[in-house]
């Protein structure tokens, strides 16, 4: 899907400059040629050294007030971890925003 959107927008926009980023690619000389292909530019890949982030779960026994929450997710932004939050309604969402 990614390759005919690409497609798309290289007809609109002649010599389009495409820039992939993966970490799960498998094969990137299949990419490199059908990029190639579909703008007549040249492709290279650039590899770099692989890493992994450590992943952190965290387990509340008991029920949080907004505050605490938000106080929770306060401090990991600064400390500049990645941060997904899941509530059980847009509306908490909203409130937690608020804090």
């Amino acid at each position: 899907m990614l390759l005919e959107l690409v497609e798309i927008i290289n007809r609109e926009y002649a010599k389009t400059q495409i820039v992939v980023l993966t970490a799960t690619l498998d094969n990137s000389k299949e990419l490199e040629e059908r990029l190639t292909n579909i703008n007549d530019l040249e492709t290279i890949t650039i590899s770099g050294k692989l890493f992994r982030r450590p992943n952190y779960t965290y387990f509340v026994q008991r029920i949080l007030s907004l505050s605490e929450i938000a106080n929770i997710i306060s401090e990991l932004i600064k400390s500049d971890e990645n941060t997904l939050v899941f509530t059980p309604s847009i509306n908490v969402a909203e409130r937690l925003k608020k804090y």
